[in-house]
């Protein structure tokens, strides 16, 4: 991940967008200047870092893995119980 501010805030929305649950990239929500494309370019790189994958049966439902689910407590300042 660069350092680049509107890359991070792309990478929040995903992995917080998910770890609401399963869902596809047009669900997730679109915060200024955060586009549909740049959400698809950091799924695409979170998938290849292993943090999420397509849920089975889905071509477009993506959910985190356990990888992911770790990276987005982490990011969040959230704690497990």
């Amino acid at each position: 991940m660069t350092g680049n501010p509107i890359e991070r805030a792309a990478r929040g929305v995903v992995l917080d967008s998910l770890r609401q649950g399963p869902r596809a990239v047009p669900e997730m929500p679109r915060a200024w200047p955060v586009t549909r494309a740049l959400l698809r370019a950091v799924v695409t790189r979170l998938a290849m870092e292993g943090a999420v994958e397509r849920v089975p049966g889905s071509a477009q439902r993506l959910r985190l893995t356990e990888k992911g689910r770790r990276m987005a407590f982490r990011d969040s300042g959230l704690h497990r119980p």
